[in-house]
């Protein structure tokens, strides 16, 4: 599923604009709660009907299977909500995590910006913490680090509640997870940010590198932390497992990265980003699947279609994948003339076609959208809680 929701549930309704006047008053409370200093009485936010209101339109949104099945479950999610509402437009204040407003095309884009001949950044790593989180150990990290004052009870119980869901493999850990962990690993990345300086800015990197310390760039997401170093700082972390990207590939989630250099040699080359061969084999087994179910042809080409747009919506910023995007939409073709086209001689022309999708633009991110109730379209605002995000 895409990252992003390009329709707002918040559409004021002809009886009632009750969603959308909550939804306002959700949003200039939180560009309260990011422009403040120290936060007090922070419980006061989940107990109000307005934000119980906003977490009940987003629950019913993107767990509608859940909501419809399991009343317990939905109560649940709302509370997930309540806290996202809460937490989200504080993340910003922990440097070097995955942020409420990224997509992975900002992930990737990170990635393109940080390594090459600029920042002279050619090595990169991938760690994983393996602790589980503790609560106590969060609790003072939203306490400290987010200038939550007095709200140790409060945290307490979010954090309990938080650690307790994120445990779950399901859609509803995700989501648990995105809120939970930025804050539960918070005292990790200030410990690599003091032996990095990975919030250095640039005039200050210089100095780094004079110095030979070399500069470093530094992202968590979830669990999984990506360093990428110049060779005086790679020499230095000699604990880490280092690629050289002019050499040889880094896997990252559902892609495999490298440095590329322009074989003309007119340009200085560019970061390539290619999808790793188990997603491409998964994604050509669920398209066989598809063609070989029961049903009418055009039911199992409407499934096949709505696969391969999903497919390309969540990947189509794996900006060097072209060449890989062709070939599938090649067997493709090849498998819908064996197992449709008899049935159906158009069905071949009505295929999704995937390799034309890629979008090959930085995504640049913002300072802290919740600052400002007005920045954000409602569509944008809302897709920040997308749990596939």
């Amino acid at each position: 599923m895409s990252p992003v929701t390009s329709e707002s549930v918040f559409q004021p309704r002809p009886t009632s604009a009750g969603p959308w006047l909550s939804l306002a008053q959700v949003r200039q409370a939180q560009a309260e709660l990011a422009a403040a200093p120290r936060i007090r009485r922070i419980d006061r936010y989940t107990s109000r009907d307005t934000w119980h209101e906003v977490a009940s339109v987003l629950t019913g949104h993107y767990f509608p299977i859940g909501v419809q099945k399991e009343n317990v479950a939905m109560d649940w999610v709302t509370q997930l909500y309540r806290y996202a509402l809460v937490f989200y437009p504080l993340h910003y204040r922990l440097p070097g995590t995955y942020r409420p407003s990224w997509s992975r095309g900002a992930l990737l884009s990170w990635l393109r910006r940080s390594i090459g001949p600029i920042t002279r950044q050619w090595y990169a790593g991938v760690l994983s913490l393996e602790e589980p989180p503790v609560i106590t150990t969060a609790v003072q990290n939203a306490s400290e680090r987010l200038q939550i004052v007095n709200g140790d009870a409060w945290l307490s119980e979010a954090c309990e509640f938080l650690d307790d869901h994120s445990q779950a493999a399901t859609r509803r850990g995700d989501l648990a997870r995105l809120i939970y962990l930025p804050i539960a690993y918070a005292h990790r990345d200030a410990d690599w940010q003091k032996l990095t300086r990975f919030d250095a800015k640039p005039h200050q990197r210089r100095v780094l590198r004079a110095t030979g310390q070399g500069s470093v760039g530094y992202l968590r997401r979830g669990r999984e932390i990506i360093l990428v170093a110049d060779r005086q700082a790679a020499e230095r972390l000699n604990d880490v497992d280092w690629v050289d990207l002019r050499e040889g590939w880094l896997d990252v989630w559902d892609y495999r990265i490298r440095w590329t250099a322009d074989p003309s040699g007119q340009r200085a080359g560019g970061v390539q980003i290619e999808l790793r061969p188990e997603v491409i084999r998964h994604l050509e087994a669920d398209a066989k699947s598809l063609l070989h179910e029961a049903g009418q042809p055009h039911y199992r080409l409407h499934r096949l279609n709505r696969r391969l747009a999903g497919f390309v919506e969540t990947h189509r910023y794996a900006s060097g994948a072209g060449r890989q995007l062709f070939e599938i939409d090649a067997k493709v073709k090849h498998w819908v003339r064996q197992t449709l086209s008899a049935n159906d001689p158009d069905a071949k022309h009505q295929v999704f076609t995937l390799h034309t999708r890629l979008v090959r633009r930085l995504v640049l991110p913002v300072a802290n959208p919740f600052l400002d109730p007005h920045r954000l379209a409602v569509p944008a605002w809302q897709a920040m809680f997308n749990p596939y995000r």
